[in-house]
């Protein structure tokens, strides 16, 4: 009898069969990953309408929109010293989070030791899951908008969420739908860690004082740089070279309490400045700095919920006027959609 020839692969034709899989994987991979974006983008949108819901529910129950943060005093230090409640603790029962809003002591204020339980819940509904830092502590994504420029958080600032605000839909006078109510931030983790979602600092609120993902301090004129708005205001710009503490002396403050005192910046070099300014780890570690928005979405764009409750995406390279006036209330100038994503 003749022996039965078995049939089976050559070499050859495994080795080709292989490399056609290798290629079909390296040009599926792309496709993955930007469908795993697009889904991490309609998360994030989904969230921040969530939040729109909520301010609005707010906003009927008390006919005003929740303050951007409470304190008798002004301006806001980046700091945990003060009472400093945010406007998200405000709008607590309307995200599904009675039991949180019910355990806060708002009286002893957002650092006090007895509100610390609460303090360090990780709400699910402020983590952007494009964000590297999105689980990493009780910290948020996104924050209301205080001002229009580069400023401390105070109660003369243009936006709607600042110090003892009280915003109605008749103070935005620009109009709810051109007005940015809340945006993406991320930046900054180290020192946002410290101050967490129930502080009403650079934390929970921001301005567009600069496009979205860019510094303020980028040379244009058009654009302050810390030293000039510092010199503007009659504050003492915080180079990083001496500890928190020692700057809130500085200040006249009392020495802040054991109760997850911010750390010392560990480097003192970064702050030096340069033609154009101050640089960016020196603005980091400033007591009243505030900054922008920014994402870490793929497109170089950050989301932005707007007062009507739609939510849309700011790219990089809108004009920065055109920013500066979605951040600001009721400035009366004639808005050039053409810049805008709508």
């Amino acid at each position: 009898m003749f022996p039965t020839k078995r049939k089976a692969f050559t070499l050859v034709e495994l080795l080709v069969v292989i490399a056609i899989i290798g290629v079909l994987v390296a040009l599926m991979l792309p496709a993955i990953q930007a469908a795993r974006e697009a889904a991490r983008r309609s998360s994030c949108m989904n969230k921040l309408a969530q939040i729109a819901l909520a301010l609005q529910n707010y906003e009927s129950a008390h006919l005003s929109f929740p303050t951007g943060v409470d304190n008798p005093t002004g301006p806001i230090l980046n700091e945990q010293r003060g009472n400093h409640l945010s406007w998200i603790v405000r709008i607590l029962p309307f995200i599904e989070e009675q039991n949180t809003y019910q355990a806060i002591d708002q009286s002893a204020g957002a650092y006090a030791a007895k509100n610390r339980p609460a303090r360090n819940i990780t709400l699910a509904l402020l983590q952007c899951p494009s964000s590297a830092y999105s689980w990493e502590g009780p910290n948020s994504s996104y924050a209301g908008c205080h001002h229009d420029v580069e400023a401390p958080i105070d109660d003369t600032n243009h936006g709607v969420f600042y110090r003892n605000s009280r915003t109605t839909p008749r103070d935005v006078s620009d109009g709810l739908s051109q007005t940015i109510f809340v945006g993406e931030i991320n930046d900054d983790i180290t020192v946002l860690r410290n101050l967490c979602w129930m502080s009403g600092t650079r934390a929970t609120l921001r301005n567009t004082g600069a496009p979205p993902n860019q510094a303020v301090y980028t040379g244009k004129k058009s654009l302050p740089t810390p030293i000039e708005w510092y010199e503007q205001n009659e504050y003492e710009f915080y180079d990083g070279s001496d500890s928190l503490a020692d700057a809130a002396d500085d200040e006249g403050l009392a020495e802040p309490a054991d109760d997850g005192a911010p750390p010392e910046p560990e480097e003192t070099a970064a702050a030096e400045a340069d033609d154009d300014g101050p640089s960016p780890e020196a603005a980091t570690f400033n007591l009243v700095w505030v900054g922008g928005f920014g994402s870490e979405h793929s497109g170089d764009i950050a989301l932005f919920v707007f007062g009507d409750g739609h939510v849309t995406s700011l790219t990089s390279m809108i004009a920065p006027t055109v920013f500066q006036q979605l951040g600001h209330r009721g400035d009366g100038k004639l808005l050039d959609r053409s810049d805008l994503d709508w």
